[in-house]
């Protein structure tokens, strides 16, 4: 398919045909890129055939702004200087043709006219100022100068007291026309060979209309929308602000919409003239400040979760788009998810932005070129989230923690990784029936030794097992980490079905290492989480050693993090469950144990000296193991 590029740009009314204003691109090689022009519109146009091929030029005007003639379609090297002598009696529009085509032609007849304002006497006297105002300031060369008056704002200032301050009008007007012309061709602005025949075309508009999406659906009907061709559209802002330069292109993606056609937008111009300045300024501005946009508020959400940027950005855009408004939707999960540290929520999120790129990816159609750009950017970002057939918690713990999201990271391990476990069938406590059974009589006993208070732990019976059942078994009063090694140590133990004080318990893993070292970096976190979220400050007063000798336990509960998903995700991926774990809901336990109540046989227990009560149980006494309780806690028991 071919390619069609266009240059759209407007002009009004041009007052004043004898001044001549300057203008740089700074982006334009070491010392930037010049030209003359007498409106935006020649700038403009100047600009882009100097530095992007194109094959039209679409020129929007009033009505009165071009004569019938001069309304047909013109190739640039057809327009002659030899039938334009008379630049007063020309309309805005063939002012416009006849500036291009001197432009074309490498002439500047307004530099002859500008000469003979002033004589060679003052001509000389303003030179050797000229040349003194390089030499104290250490400028080397017209081309140096020229570029630093364009753009160092200081030495503009200097130049305007030391010089300009010291010459009228007319002289002020020469001094740039001499120190244009000393400059080097090579830095002056030159139309491409390939932009030669271009063609230059006026469009008439109502001034009012310019942004409307009826005058642009009507340019694009009549002079862009051409069968077998995508179109690359290069526009003028004509130094709109960003906000206006964002309601011209969401009218063009409009239009784009409205009519069908493919049409990219290649570039906006930003041609302005600045105030108190030595020269106008020209750059292509889609990327600084309108894509840059988008990039910003997407970076916003991927990074942070936050989705009111790009939200907004979008409704500037004011392109109505039903799929846009169910990827906000989900990507708004995320973003309350994360802020609530609500895990489900952002699971639910992520999995419907799922649905959202496998639907765009299987449709294989551009949508348009910024919902394109930002779903692209978050399917590159989600990795296996999205490309995966479903959302694992090892992948979500990878990309919360490579976010820094280390309260997010640490809840999932918590409240969603237990479950995880059984399910999987890394660590289970039932196949059948009778290990319920089994698990309950149990969970009895936990239930009944346990404060009132502390009771809920049991709502949920996976986070239970995995984080606590069996604790009572081992040395609760070593330091964090030997309680840590002990108590993953134990769970491993339990899976030989030895120890008849606690239940059974399954692993499908069938690796005892890699189940020990999971349970040890787990009951770590643990540990390290109470120390970073709440740990006291012990330092009351403000000591620069101190502060700097303080153990960060932030950095070794990120190491411990990585180490931790790593394990994990390993795990994972080698267990091989066979048979569906069974699993206990938090009531089951309730009901349970309002049905065999534990009826104590002691009150008073010295734990300076013991480590056990006695209770009934079924009409037996037995003997309970305890650790850690205070004595008032016994007085509790129901």
């Amino acid at each position: 398919m071919k390619t069609k590029k266009v240059f759209l740009t407007s002009i009004s009314e041009l007052k004043d045909r004898s001044s001549i204003d300057y203008f740089v691109c700074s982006d334009e090689g070491e010392y930037g890129t010049y030209t003359t022009a007498m409106s935006i519109a020649e700038a403009g146009i100047k600009y882009i055939v100097s530095k992007y091929d194109i094959d039209d030029i679409i020129v929007l005007g009033g009505k009165s702004y071009a004569n019938d003639e001069e309304k047909k379609e013109t190739r640039i090297s057809d327009m002659h200087i030899d039938n334009m002598e008379n630049t007063k009696s020309m309309s805005d529009y063939g002012f416009l043709c006849y500036r291009v085509s001197e432009f074309l032609n490498q002439l500047d007849f307004e530099y002859a006219d500008t000469s003979e304002l002033i004589d060679d006497s003052k001509k000389e006297k303003i030179k050797n100022d000229i040349d003194g105002f390089k030499k104290k300031y250490s400028i080397m060369g017209d081309r140096e100068i020229f570029y630093k008056l364009c753009v160092d704002k200081h030495l503009y200032k200097l130049f305007n007291d030391e010089i300009f301050s010291k010459c009228d009008d007319d002289e002020r007007i020469w001094i740039h026309h001499y120190l244009y012309s000393q400059m080097d061709s090579y830095y002056k602005m030159h139309i491409k060979d390939n932009n030669i025949n271009a063609k230059i075309r006026f469009v008439e508009i109502s001034d009012k209309d310019l942004l409307t999406i009826d005058t642009i659906t009507n340019i694009v009907n009549e002079t862009i929308n051409e069968k077998n061709k995508e179109i690359e559209l290069y526009l003028d802002s004509q130094g709109l602000t960003p906000t206006d330069g964002n309601v011209l292109l969401s009218t063009f993606m409009m239009a784009n919409r409205k009519i069908g056609y493919k049409c990219t937008i290649k570039g906006l111009i930003n041609t302005k003239r600045v105030k108190n300045a030595f020269a106008g300024q020209i750059a292509d501005a889609f990327e600084s400040y309108h894509v840059q946009k988008l990039v910003e508020a997407i970076d916003l959400f991927l990074d942070y979760g936050k989705v009111t940027a790009i939200k907004e950005y979008w409704k500037s855009l004011n392109v109505k788009y039903d799929t846009i408004d169910v990827l906000f939707a989900a990507m708004n999960c995320v973003d309350e998810g994360i802020t609530l540290c609500n895990i489900d929520l952002i699971i639910y999120g992520i999995k419907f932005i799922k649905k959202v790129a496998k639907e765009y990816i299987e449709s294989g159609r551009i949508e348009n070129i910024y919902y394109d750009f930002i779903i692209n950017s978050i399917i590159a970002d989600y990795g296996d989230m999205i490309n995966k057939d479903d959302v694992y918690l090892y992948d979500l713990l990878k990309w919360t923690l490579k976010k820094g999201f280390y309260q997010q990271t640490l809840t999932i391990i918590e409240s969603k990784v237990p479950d995880d476990m059984v399910e999987r069938g890394i660590y289970y406590y039932a196949k059948n029936k009778n290990d319920i059974e089994d698990f309950l009589k149990h969970l009895n006993v936990q239930y009944w030794n346990e404060q009132i208070k502390m009771r809920w732990v049991f709502n949920d019976v996976n986070h239970y097992f995995i984080k606590n059942y069996g604790r009572f078994a081992i040395d609760n009063r070593q330091k964090p980490d030997f309680v840590a090694k002990d108590f993953a140590h134990f769970k491993v133990e339990v899976l030989k079905g030895e120890n008849k004080d606690v239940a059974k318990a399954y692993s499908d893993l069938n690796n005892d290492n890699l189940l020990e070292d999971l349970f040890y970096s787990y009951y770590r976190i643990g540990y390290l989480r109470n120390q970073v979220n709440h740990a006291v400050v012990l330092e009351k007063e403000l000591d620069e050693k101190i502060i700097l000798s303080r153990k960060d336990f932030r950095n070794e509960l990120t190491t411990e993090l990585n180490n931790f998903i790593e394990i994990y995700t390993n795990a994972c991926n080698k267990v091989k469950c066979n048979i569906k774990p069974l699993v206990i809901k938090g009531v089951q336990v309730k009901g349970y144990a309002r049905n065999h109540e534990l009826k104590i046989l002691e009150t008073s227990v010295d734990l300076a000296k013991k480590n056990s009560y006695t209770c009934q149980f079924n009409g037996k006494e037995i003997k309970i193991d305890i650790t850690l309780f205070e004595n008032e806690e016994y007085a509790e028991q129901e």
